[in-house]
């Protein structure tokens, strides 16, 4: 059970850095890309 619940929280946690770092950095990537074309 302990390691379910640290597999969750894993994937919890994964999932947030996903929203707050990777989703910016992917907007900012599109925009500098979109620029020069």
């Amino acid at each position: 059970a302990a390691i379910l619940a640290y597999t969750l929280a894993f994937v919890a946690v994964m999932l947030v850095i996903e929203l707050f770092l990777v989703q910016p950095v992917e907007r900012h990537a599109t925009r500098w890309r979109r620029r020069p074309a």
